[in-house]
């Protein structure tokens, strides 16, 4: 068990279709937090329009437990701490699945290796379980049958959730893949089936497309 404190961030989900608004909560630890918001403020693309959530996080790191930003038009409070629960971690060599957007239409995915974390986080009386990733050659696959690498360029979820170094691919942060009885996280860690699911990595790629 990690000492770890770990935080929920939530922003808004990119993923959504263009005529509804709603937010996506991420956790990560304050270092990872942290390293997030500077990949924002190096980027001049990002810089105005991430102003609100850069400054949340100064406000934040300054004592301002209780810091806002905006996420689909509504005040909502920046971190909120999540006591972790459990995690586990285990490799997937090969590894080839589909991804279905928000308008179910599907996405053939593989790549030479994915290093799988999945996380228990308390959240009320339940436990979220979470995942993050990091794939080695990660590819789609196009309209003509051709597989092509995903790079940085192109992204279409929230800017820099996730990192590419190519050929290595990850998310930043865990994203929720279900929400689970807190009762039995121990038996769950042990005996999940190793088929995570990667929808939530896959929206911060494709966005809504």
């Amino acid at each position: 068990m990690s000492e770890e404190q770990y935080y929920c961030l939530t922003l808004d989900d990119c993923a959504l279709p263009s005529f509804i608004s709603g937010g996506k909560p991420y956790y990560g630890t304050l270092a990872e937090i942290a390293a997030f918001m500077d990949a924002l403020k190096s980027d001049d693309r990002r810089q105005d329009v991430e102003n609100g959530l850069i400054e949340a996080f100064e406000a934040f790191k300054a004592g301002n437990e209780d810091a806002t930003h905006s996420v689909a038009y509504n005040e909502t409070k920046l971190l909120e701490p999540v006591e972790l629960l459990g995690r586990r971690e285990y490799a997937l060599e090969g590894y080839v699945w589909t991804h279905m957007n928000v308008w179910d239409c599907p996405y053939d995915m593989r790549c030479d290796k994915a290093e799988i974390e999945q996380a228990w986080f308390r959240a009320d009386d339940a436990a979220i379980r979470c995942v993050r990733a990091r794939f080695v050659n990660l590819q789609c696959k196009g309209v003509r049958n051709v597989w092509r690498p995903i790079t940085d360029g192109m992204l279409w979820g929230y800017p820099h959730v996730l990192v590419y170094d190519g050929p290595v691919f990850r998310s930043r942060f865990f994203v929720a893949e279900a929400r689970e009885d807190t009762t039995n996280v121990s038996n769950q860690i042990s005996n999940l089936p190793q088929i995570p699911d990667l929808s939530g990595i896959c929206d911060d790629i494709f966005g809504d497309g």
